[in-house]
């Protein structure tokens, strides 16, 4: 079976030389972002960097219950940042956000090691 053209002639051709390295790793952007080698390339030429999100699963409960609580503190920390670079003030509740949250860091990794460990 051929495969169906393209509504869009595309005549302009651009080559590049890549290492092997590079290669394998386009080579591997191009496969979990569910596009061709072309389009992938042209997506990153035209409209810069594709978000390519992994789902990690595990059997591990206490492992998916970090995860998860990571992500909330990560949200919680681009929310502060954002605030800081729009130009927000910081008073004192934006500074014991920022204390908490890096404490609960510190005390997810803690878990993290134990549960590695064991």
């Amino acid at each position: 079976m051929a495969r169906p053209k393209c509504d869009e002639n595309r005549e302009r051709r651009i080559t590049i030389r890549l290492t092997e390295i590079e290669y394998q790793i386009l080579s591997e952007e191009t496969e979990r972002a569910g596009l061709t080698f072309a389009e992938y390339v042209r997506h990153q030429a035209l409209f810069g960097k594709i978000d390519v999100h992994y789902d990690i699963e595990t059997g591990n409960k206490e492992i998916r219950e970090i995860r998860d609580e990571l992500h909330r503190i990560g949200i919680n920390l681009n929310q502060i940042a954002r605030f800081f670079n729009t130009g927000g003030k910081a008073g004192e509740a934006v500074f014991r956000d920022i204390q908490n949250s890096v404490s609960d860091i510190f005390t997810l990794g803690n878990e993290l090691k134990n549960l590695i460990n064991r």
